[in-house]
Parts: C-alpha cells; sequence; structure tokens
C-alpha cells in the first residue's frame, strides 16, 4: 500500500504539574453581529499556540498545538500526562500520533497510546484512502482488522484541524466522518452564535462557540463534554477551550501564539 509521500507534521503536547498561578478569568457578552470570516484552506507550518491549562481555578500545566513542518509522512503527536499532584485525582498518560495528507488534509495512519485511569489502549490505524480501506493493529493484544472507511476520513485528532480550514456560519452544524474505536462514526460540529470574550490580561477575542458530539470513546466524548471558542477571523484559532471530567472541569487559555 503506498501513502501519499507529502504529509504535515502537527503536533498537540500538553504535560500536566502543579503550579500556583490562577486561571485567567474571562467574561463573554453576546455578540450576534459579529461576522465569521471565510476559513483559510491550508494550516501555517510553524504555527505553535500556547495553553496554560487551569483545573479547579489553580494552574496545573501547559498545552501546545504546533503545525510543526512537512515531511514524507505526516504526524500529530498528541501527549498528556500528569505528575503526582494531579495522578492522585485522575492519571493521564496519552500520546496520539496523526500523520494527514498535505493536499486533502485528511488522515493516512493514527497511532495511541493511552492512559487514563484503569482505562489503557495501544493501537495503529493506517488508513489506505484511495481503496477506503483501514487496518487497525492492537499492540496491546495483537489484535488485526480491516474495515472499509468513508472518503476522506478523519481521526478523532485531524478532524478538529481539518474543521478550521472549513467556512461556517453561527447556528448550524457540520457533520464530518472519523473514524475512531475501529468504527465509522458521525462527528456533529456544532457552531453556536459569536460573542466577544474578554479574558484578563489579554484583551477582547471574537469567537463563536463550538460543541463537537461524537459517539466514541473518550475522557471528552462519553465521559465528558467540551467546549471550544474559535476565533472568527480565517485563522480559526481555539482561544478557549473548556472541558467537563469526571472530576470538574479543565480549561485551558490561550497565552502565546508564534
Amino acid at each position: 500500500m503506498k501513502i501519499n509521500p507529502r504529509v504535515l507534521v502537527l503536533v498537540f503536547s500538553i504535560l500536566i504539574f502543579a503550579c500556583n498561578a490562577r486561571a485567567a478569568t474571562s467574561n463573554f457578552t453576546k455578540a450576534g453581529k459579529i461576522p465569521i470570516e471565510p476559513a483559510q484552506k491550508f494550516l501555517r507550518v510553524g504555527e505553535k499556540l500556547t495553553y496554560g491549562v487551569y483545573w479547579m481555578g489553580a494552574c496545573v500545566g501547559e498545552g501546545t498545538l504546533h503545525v510543526k513542518e512537512i515531511v514524507k509522512i505526516d504526524g500529530r503527536d498528541a501527549s498528556a500526562k500528569t505528575n503526582d499532584f494531579m495522578s492522585a485525582i485522575y492519571k493521564i498518560d496519552d500520546t496520539i500520533h496523526s500523520f494527514i495528507d498535505v493536499k486533502d488534509l485528511c488522515s493516512l495512519r493514527f497511532e495511541k497510546y493511552q492512559r487514563e485511569g484503569r482505562y489503557k489502549a495501544d493501537e495503529v490505524v493506517v488508513f489506505d484512502q484511495k481503496n477506503h480501506k483501514g487496518y487497525y493493529e492492537s499492540l496491546t493484544n495483537k489484535t488485526k482488522k480491516e474495515f472499509t472507511i468513508p472518503d476522506r476520513v478523519q481521526d478523532l485528532t485531524s478532524v478538529f484541524y481539518y474543521f478550521r480550514t472549513l467556512d461556517v456560519k453561527p447556528n448550524t452544524a457540520l457533520i464530518l466522518d472519523v473514524n475512531a474505536d475501529e468504527k465509522n462514526w458521525k462527528a456533529t460540529m456544532n457552531v453556536l452564535d459569536t460573542e466577544a470574550l474578554e479574558i484578563l490580561r489579554q484583551g477582547v477575542h471574537n469567537v463563536f462557540c463550538l460543541v463537537p458530539k461524537v459517539g466514541f470513546k473518550g475522557v471528552i466524548s462519553k465521559r465528558g463534554k467540551v467546549w471550544i471558542y474559535v476565533s472568527t477571523d480565517a485563522q480559526r484559532v481555539p482561544v478557549l477551550i473548556k472541558i467537563r471530567i469526571p472530576f470538574g472541569f479543565v480549561v485551558g487559555v490561550l497565552e502565546k501564539t508564534e
């Protein structure tokens, strides 16, 4: 099976640690007349977004979203780790690699090394987009499966970057094909109204609220809910991310853009 050699490396990482700073407070103001600009149709190589991660008002870590480089195999790395402080509450130690095609922005390969509480999963999925076939292998129990995939299917991490290139309107929904848990799903991306979001020490951002609804397993799907506040300009930058987990809310606040 031949894979398109032009692929884009995107990296997501989050390191959880205890610190004394408090979350940057935010305030929303309804502003229905704020327009949502047409999205740029590419991902900017070199883009790096750095977030402060907060839990119950306390700083617990730092996360980054990084469009790293174009290589022969496109990888997106996602990692989440807890230190002793958070591990006593809910241990998370995840690493995800998502390889996406530069031109079509669809997933070519997905690797997951997941540790969430007692849940454990190590797996690899290769997507043959040309022949609409997926090849799954569990590195935990050596299970292998072959299945059919929809055209230009996304994995559970590439789908958000693909969404950033789409034109949207307030109070509408987009339905995207996502493969996860060895199955094909319909992910509903609910675009809510536009708002003016003021963040302490950062000023005001014009945003719309994105609420994804999915059926596959994960700490922010079946076991939680996520609200993503995305800039209304062409770059579609996620400014604030709020996740409900079994132990309250985790909030990611954009603190640096490169």
